[in-house]
């Protein structure tokens, strides 16, 4: 799955355009039950997942060039395109929200001690 941010020129415009609809739903539904986005990105998107799933399943299908009626997913890459989608900047920000990195588990070149002389 893509970032939007990697959409680039004409591909770019056609993904906005795809776009447009699910976002569409999801604000208006958001709406309807008086919920405004707030929270962490991840928190806002489970909260979507659960008022909008054929929606964000739309948005996931379009970040991955697939077509909708294509995409196919599991809980597992359900799991992994949430965190991947929290962490896309640009389009937390088309819901006031910015975006949360995952945290790092430990610097991989971080020094043993095997380096002293």
């Amino acid at each position: 799955m893509k970032q939007l941010s990697e959409f680039q020129n004409e591909e770019g415009v056609i993904v906005v355009a795809k776009l447009l609809q699910p976002i569409a739903r999801i604000v208006s539904t958001m709406k309807e039950a008086g919920k405004k986005p707030k929270g962490k990105p991840v928190e806002f998107l489970s909260q979507v997942l659960s008022d909008s799933p054929k929606d964000i399943i739309e948005i996931f299908a379009i970040l991955s060039e697939t077509p909708v009626e294509e995409y196919k997913c599991s809980a597992a890459t359900l799991l992994m395109d949430t965190v991947k989608l929290a962490s896309d900047k640009e389009f937390m920000s088309l819901f006031g929200l910015q975006s949360q990195t995952p945290t790092s588990s430990g610097s991989a070149s971080a020094s043993t001690g095997d380096d002293q002389e």
